[in-house]
Order: structure tokens, then sequence, then C-alpha cells
């Protein structure tokens, strides 16, 4: 009884807040009559299409043409758009899949899968339970609606700082095709296809495909023609839906994303004397630090205390391995086994949804299915420096998701009360298995496995 009472004051406030809306907007539409009128924003803030103006919550949209004006490709991007929104990518440490969200400073500070977020990104009305491999590309959007404050009443439990609610374009009744291509600096392409199919008078299908190419940024030197921090993302979209009947409409969908980019690299800032004893030495002098890992961690300190050795020893700090570039990394990926490889990161993420809506008078009942399954495996280089010297991690996670949910909106008391009831039910199963691989210290008796 608690919650229904809340529920009723709450509307309450929001049907006379927007009597009054209405009553003040009138005399400013007669004075303005011939002024070009701003388009009417739809939302579903509160689980039913509304006017943004009659939400009675702080919320911002991003249409369309506004993600596609600024280049937004995956939705961190609307971390640089919204305001009071972060969204931080930890790529050196998780892969470009991993954000961490805020909302007015409200957010998950540790994306480890057994965290719950403090901000919800919903996909469609599907919750996305894990941060990581949230950082989704924005394929055929049609908006994105970020909540600011609590969610709870409407979201569940993991929106104590916010919501972030993205909403796909729906398949049309009539041919469509866009193609977009995108070229630029340091190997930049980019392409999107999408294509809309009527399949009958009320139903349609809708297909985009996208790629996403760039080089690296970071030279990997202990390999031919490898950069780190490049990206290599494909991906697509299907979409049936439609009206079955007047009152029934059915939708579903399938994405599905694939990333083989390269790791992102950690190294050493320019000028920092301890590192590459440029300051104090002189161009290509190994500094402090170097000749600290020649002396104890390259297991050849005879050679690698030497000129000769540091130009020509792999195993040693020196000019040819640290070469004063500030985007270079002297970094060596190795698998379980400890055998060197060429790293790539590998995540797949996917998933399926559907919605069923019937509308029955001033009645709405709708059902939203979904599952979702992520694999991720990643390569990461934590310590900073052009060696591996505290670790080469190997972080794995997987997930899967099962949620059902139940939504009945209407209205009552001759439309003076919109009320809405739900059911949700949710399930997962998830893992994350870190492998550390610690360099070779011979003065503590320590060698990789």
């Amino acid at each position: 009884m608690p919650l229904y009472r809340n529920i009723l004051y709450r509307n309450a406030v929001v049907v006379f807040l927007s009597g009054i809306v209405f009553m003040t907007a009138v005399p400013a539409i007669a004075l303005a009559e011939g002024a070009k009128m701003l388009e009417e924003i739809i939302v579903t803030a509160r689980k039913r299409e509304e006017s943004l103006q009659n939400v009675p919550t702080s919320v911002s949209v991003l249409s369309s043409e506004e993600l596609d004006a600024r280049g937004a490709a995956s939705i961190d991007a609307v971390g640089q758009i919204a305001p009071n929104v972060h969204f931080e990518n930890a790529q050196p440490t998780s892969g470009i899949k991993s954000p961490t969200v805020y909302i007015r400073g409200m957010g998950q500070a540790d994306f480890i899968i057994v965290e719950d977020p403090a901000v919800g990104i919903y996909l469609d009305g599907v919750f996305t339970g894990r941060m990581v491999g949230n950082a989704f590309d924005l394929v055929d959007v049609e908006r994105i609606e970020v909540l600011r404050g609590p969610q709870g009443t409407l979201f569940g439990r993991n929106t104590i700082g916010g919501a972030v609610n993205v909403v796909s374009k729906k398949p049309g009744t009539e041919f469509d095709a866009t193609f977009r291509l995108a070229v630029g600096e340091e190997g930049h392409e980019e392409a999107r296809v999408t294509i809309n199919v009527p399949l009958g008078e009320q139903f349609g299908g809708r297909l985009t495909a996208f790629s996403r190419e760039r080089d690296g940024y970071v030279k990997a030197q202990q390999y031919d023609d490898y950069e780190l921090g490049s990206e290599d993302v494909w991906g697509l979209r299907l979409q049936l839906g439609g009206a079955i009947s007047e009152n029934l409409s059915v939708d579903f969908a399938y994405d599905y994303s694939k990333d083989t980019s390269t790791p992102g690299a950690a190294v050493p800032l320019a000028g920092i004397g301890f590192f590459n004893g440029q300051q104090a030495a002189g161009p290509g002098a190994p500094g402090a630090f170097g000749n600290f890992w020649n002396v104890f961690w390259s297991g050849d300190p005879g050679s690698c205390t030497t000129p000769t050795g540091q130009a020509t020893n792999p195993a040693c700090y020196g000019p040819v391995h640290n070469t004063g570039d500030d985007y270079a990394s002297n970094s060596v990926f190795t698998d379980f086994d400890g055998n060197p490889v060429q790293a790539n990161q590998d995540i797949e993420v996917w998933g399926t949804n559907l919605t069923i809506d019937w509308t029955v008078g001033n009645l709405n009942i709708k059902s939203i299915t979904s599952y979702r399954e992520f694999d991720i495996f990643l390569f990461n280089d934590l310590d900073y420096s052009p060696h591996i010297v505290f670790a080469n991690t190997h972080p794995e996670y997987s997930q899967e998701q099962f949620s059902q949910e139940f939504q009945i909106t209407g209205l009552a008391m001759e439309d003076r009360l919109h009320y809405v009831v739900g059911l949700y039910y949710f399930e997962e199963e998830g893992l994350e298995d870190i492998f550390n691989q610690i360099a070779h210290v011979p003065f503590l008796g320590v060698t990789p496995p």
C-alpha cells in the first residue's frame, strides 16, 4: 500500500503540472501565431509515450541527427554531449568495451563483473546487466534518453544515479536504403549500410551492418608492422516488426558485434628522466629506471650494462628499444604458456529482443523478452613501462542474461490518473577470470612459467 499511494501521489502531481503547462502555453501560441513551431519531442521516460515537456524529471534527448552530426559511433559519446554525464572507457585496463558511467557524480568506480552499476543502460527497454562489454556501437538509433537522478520506481534497483535509454529505429512499410562511408587520417575507415524492406501492408524488416577500422597510435617495437590502440569492429542489427492487427504489434530484434582491436598501451610520459634519462644523461640514455632494469631484471647484466648490449640485445633497456618516441612500447605480449604472441583482443556481444504490444481501450499491455550474451578476452600491459615489469594481464569475461518484463499502463478516473503496473524477472550467470604474467626477475628467483 505505501508504494501504491506513492505512485498515486506522484502521478497526481504530474497531471497537475501538465495542466499548468497547458494553460500557460495557449496565450504564448496565440501571441506567436505565424511563427515557426518547434518539433515536439516524444520520449518514453515513464514507460509510455509522451511529450518531453510533460515529464517531471531531468531528461536529455539526443536524436539520431544530432548523434550523426557529432560523429558518435558508440554509446560512450553520450558523455561528450549530455550535461552531467561522464563516460570513461577504461581502454588500457579493460579494452574499449568497458565504460565507467557517472550521472551527477553517481556511478560505478570498478567495472568488475560482481559490481552492479549505479547507472542503468537500456537497449530498447532491456537492461544490460554488466558494464563490461557495454560500450556498444550506436547502430540504427532513433534517439537516446538520459534520465538524471534515481529511477528505481520504473527502471529497477541499479539506477540510483540515473538511466540511459537507447531506442532503435523501427522497421517501416516502405523500401528505403542508406549508405554512409567515412575516411580519415591514421587509416580511419567507417562504413554503414541500412536497408528497410516492406513485408506486407503493416509489417517490415530492417537490416543495418557496419564496420570501423583505425590504425594504432603506439608502435610495438618488438613486432613487425604492429601498433597498439587500433580499432577493428564490425556488427549488424536485424529487426522485424509491425502491426499484426489494429491493436496488436510485434517487434523482434537481433544484434551482433565483433571487436578484434589491438590492446590499449601504457607508456611512460616523455621527459621523465627516471624512465628515459633524456633530461639527465642526454638522448638515448637508459636513465635510472633503465639502469635498474639492466642490472637486476634483464637477466643479462653483463651485456645490458654496456652501450653495445643496450643497442643490440632485446633483453636490455636501451636506445634501440626505447627510442625516445612518446608513442612507442617495448612490451611483448605472451599467452598462458609464456610464449610471445601478437595480441588482439576478442570481444563478442550479441542479443535478441521480442516485444509484444497490445492495446485494449485505455489499457496497454506490453511484454519484453530478451536474452543477451558476451564473451571477452583481452590483453593488457599495466606497468607503464616499455617492458613487462609487474604484469602482462589476460582478463577473460563472459556473461549470459535472460529477462522477462510485463508492463500494464493505462488511464483511470476520467483520464486524470496515469498508472503503471509491472512484473520483472532477471537471471544472469557471469565469469571473470584474470591471469597475470609477471616479468623475469632473476635476483628474486622469479621466472615466467
